[in-house]
């Protein structure tokens, strides 16, 4: 039976997040006891209450994701044991799936989300120009990546994909006012579903180089372990099984963009049986069943789904036995 372990990024969030896994897990609980400690600040306090203007904030979304994903996971652990043949994360969900690897230790992976968190919101007030991003839907998007090139030459800012998230899905990341130019273009050439994402930054783009940058210089001191579990990375979409691989998909993933759609490719590839997507709600979900409507997929996000799941791989379990 092969399990993959999906973790989503930021967008997911929402008050009231992990707080019923602590009700119910001890496991849990001593997670988001534990970031407390590391981040110095009530952390489940954040995510449990809100408000949410605070929790939508970079600087706060990025650890709270990462800790509810985290609790997540090991409340399922308590319950069905080691679990997982491969894992993969949606950009701040890739520093999950890494520490679900056990290529990074709890503890290392949010003192470094924590660092990252609080660079990629320092980028978007030190970028003179308001940085800006959208999601594009349809079932013809041949055009988008050719019209932000074109936006791109035209205006001299930086306009691209910066998620690749499925063939229906892509979201585009730049300046402001290439983001709305490219939007318009994109509307003219028929593309009729676009969303703007309620950010002020452009990540996933060379505009967070500089952040990038800085980011690299902490993880080169963190020493990272060989995976227990296979990652799939953001990076190519590809399988790692070293540590080293595992730094290096890390300290290139702020600047360049997720490649969900091949990592899903990937796992296709392999034959996984069953997914499970851990943390906060369905939007990996969503992006496995359009790309195979077949795919066996599940989502823990509290207490009723914790307990849903655990009662099916438990089941699956036993019939293996």
């Amino acid at each position: 039976m092969k399990v993959a372990l999906l973790f989503p990024g930021q967008g997911a969030q929402k008050p009231g997040m992990g707080k019923e896994f602590v009700d119910i897990s001890s496991s849990a609980r001593a997670v988001f006891e534990k970031a407390n400690e590391v981040l110095g600040f009530d952390i489940a306090r954040l995510c449990f209450e809100g408000p949410e203007e605070e929790l939508i904030k970079t600087i706060n979304t990025q650890p709270a994701l990462f800790v509810t994903e985290i609790a997540a996971l090991e409340a399922l652990k308590e319950r069905v044991g080691e679990i997982g043949n491969f894992v993969a994360g949606h950009s701040i969900g890739e520093y999950s799936a890494v520490v679900a690897s056990g290529a990074l230790t709890f503890e290392d992976g949010l003192r470094l989300v924590k660092t990252r968190a609080r660079l990629m919101q320092d980028a978007a007030l030190d970028y003179p120009a308001e940085g800006s991003m959208a999601a594009i839907m349809g079932d013809n998007l041949e055009i988008v990546n050719s019209i932000c090139r074109e936006v791109q030459e035209k205006m001299g800012k930086v306009c691209q994909i910066a998620n690749w998230n499925s063939p229906q899905q892509v979201v585009i990341s730049g300046d402001k006012n290439a983001i709305e130019e490219a939007i318009s273009l994109l509307k003219k050439g028929g593309i009729k579903k676009v969303i703007p994402l309620k950010v002020n930054a452009a990540f996933h783009t060379p505009l967070m180089q500089k952040a990038a940058n800085l980011l690299k210089q902490v993880i080169n001191d963190i020493n990272f372990s060989t995976p227990r579990i296979p990652l799939v990375n953001n990076l190519r979409g590809k399988i790692i099984t070293t540590g080293e691989g595992v730094k290096n998909s890390l300290l290139f993933q702020m600047d360049s963009p997720v490649l969900w759609d091949k990592i899903m490719d990937s796992l296709l590839s392999v034959n996984v049986d069953y997914y499970i997507e851990l943390g906060v709600g369905k939007v990996l979900t969503g992006l496995f069943k359009k790309k195979d409507k077949t795919v066996k997929i599940f989502n823990v996000e509290d207490k009723d789904t914790l307990m849903e799941v655990s009662e099916f791989l438990n089941k699956k379990i036993k019939e293996m036995e």
